[in-house]
């Protein structure tokens, strides 16, 4: 989750650059990013299908080979139509991964463990854009930020398939137990749910709605951020860059912190502490140059 997160930053902190360099306006990012989150839509919605057929690990894998082959469409990139295909491919693996490792934890941990998981997202993020800015301010060139990314990937790769390896041997002398909670079990293989069956649960059109408007504010944030820095506040592409990672500090900040305690306070508690602090960090964005002045 942390290279996931890594990946996920990216784009957004170095499009005013690339918004230039192809000639193109930066306000495009509003409508190419829909681009993405179709796709992790999509692919959230066959993912747990993914999972079934060739495990968690491999599910895994095949994610960050779609990151590697979206960066290297990044990386070169001519055209609006180049960087659209590496949106759509992006969003599909943003979308497996994202699905396939909160359904393993889900089923092998607790609630703690998904919210140290999702904080793990965070660092990740808070890492991509000062990666970008390093890659900008030292190497004059946002293109080796993707390039240094792309090696990461790779290392990644191999790591997880040695996982894999491993995992196979090791598994025939543990406890069938420990396989069976950690593994893709013959009932989940055969199981027929579906998508929709969210909609046969208590309240589970609420849930989906409010994953659709928290999915939005996200999104918007994170395009927008290195954007709102550089176009409205005057700062340079990698003082923007570098400044989208204070969103990502207080997301991972936030999840790291309830991740701690949370068994100890009510998920009511939680939701309403969190839209308090979200709601002062929106009307902050409206005060213009006179903080920064």
């Amino acid at each position: 989750f942390v290279i996931y997160g890594l990946v996920d930053s990216l784009f957004p902190s170095v499009w005013p650059q690339m918004a230039v360099d192809i000639n193109l306006s930066v306000e495009l990012i509003g409508v190419i990013v829909m681009i993405m989150s179709a796709g992790s839509g999509i692919a959230s919605a066959f993912a747990y299908k993914v999972r079934r057929k060739l495990g968690t690990s491999r599910s895994i894998v095949s994610g960050f080979i779609l990151f590697a082959i979206a960066l290297v469409l990044f990386l070169t990139a001519k055209n609006i139509v180049m960087i659209c295909i590496a949106l759509a491919i992006m969003g599909f693996g943003n979308g497996i991964i994202d699905t396939v490792a909160n359904s393993y934890v889900i089923k092998a941990y607790d609630s703690a463990k998904l919210s140290i998981l999702h904080a793990s997202w965070g660092l990740g993020s808070s890492i991509g854009p000062i990666l970008m800015g390093f890659a900008i301010t030292n190497t004059e060139s946002y293109k080796n930020g993707f390039l240094w990314t792309i090696i990461i990937l790779i290392i990644a790769i191999v790591v997880f398939l040695s996982l894999k390896i491993y995992w196979e041997t090791k598994k025939k002398t543990l406890d069938k137990d420990f396989v069976a909670l950690h593994s893709v079990s013959e009932e989940e293989k055969e199981s027929k749910s579906n998508l929709l069956d969210i909609f046969k649960i208590e309240n589970g059109v609420m849930f989906v709605t409010c994953f659709i408007i928290m999915g939005s504010v996200n999104t918007v944030l994170n395009s927008w951020m290195p954007t709102l820095a550089v176009g409205q506040r005057g700062m340079s592409v990698a003082e923007g860059a570098t400044t989208a990672t204070c969103f990502f500090v207080g997301l991972t900040a936030t999840r790291l912190l309830f991740g701690l305690v949370a068994n100890k306070i009510s998920n009511q508690k939680v939701i309403y502490g969190g839209l308090i602090i979200s709601l002062i960090g929106y009307a902050m964005l409206f005060v213009r140059n006179t903080i920064y002045a």
